[in-house]
């Protein structure tokens, strides 16, 4: 999918409180979690998670970058879905005419 598995489990972590749910969820392994996880932060290059305090809490960067990730899924997944019922690309002609000129010609044009 478009969401990369880093993102995906970071999600689910916030999504679930913990990451044995999220671990659940996902079906994967608490130590897959967690990697993915600290891997996420190497890639955005901040802490996620405030970890010297049981249990872990978001930080503020955290917490900003779940909010704007879960805004980008729902919008990409509106977006999917109107691309996949063709409804976003199909354009709509619509024209006029003169009412003197649609008496005689326009069932005939249409």
């Amino acid at each position: 999918m478009l969401f990369g598995t880093h993102t995906k489990v970071f999600i689910a972590v916030v999504e679930q409180g913990n990451i044995q749910e999220a671990a659940s969820v996902l079906k994967i392994s608490q130590s897959s979690v967690s990697y993915h996880l600290k891997e996420l932060e190497k890639e955005v290059g901040f802490q996620l998670y405030d970890r010297s305090q049981k249990p872990n809490h978001l930080t503020e960067e955290g917490a900003l970058l779940f909010r704007e990730l879960r805004q980008e899924r729902e919008h990409l997944a509106r977006t999917l879905g109107k691309l996949r019922s063709g409804s976003s690309i199909r354009p709509t002609l619509r024209f006029g005419i003169v009412e003197s000129l649609a008496r005689n010609l326009g069932a005939s044009v249409i």
